[in-house]
């Protein structure tokens, strides 16, 4: 869900794909560049919510929709 709402939101992925493995564990989610200026600080939470690295931190869709941006 994160993923696609990143992509929605920016029109870019969230990770490049070159080392995916490598950067799905220590690579953060990075909002630069003149789209995210203009994205809501809440739907930035929320896709840092969801693109969490660690699964037990990472909310559910249900927290998901219960969120302030949604």
């Amino acid at each position: 869900m994160g993923v696609i709402l990143f992509i929605m939101l920016s029109g870019t992925y969230p990770f490049n794909f070159r080392n995916l493995e490598e950067e799905l564990v220590s690579t953060p989610v990075l909002f630069l560049g003149p789209t995210w200026a203009k994205i809501s600080d809440e739907a930035k939470h929320l896709l840092t919510r969801l693109l969490d690295k660690e699964a037990n931190a990472r909310i559910t869709s249900k927290q998901a929709l219960d969120h302030p941006w949604v």
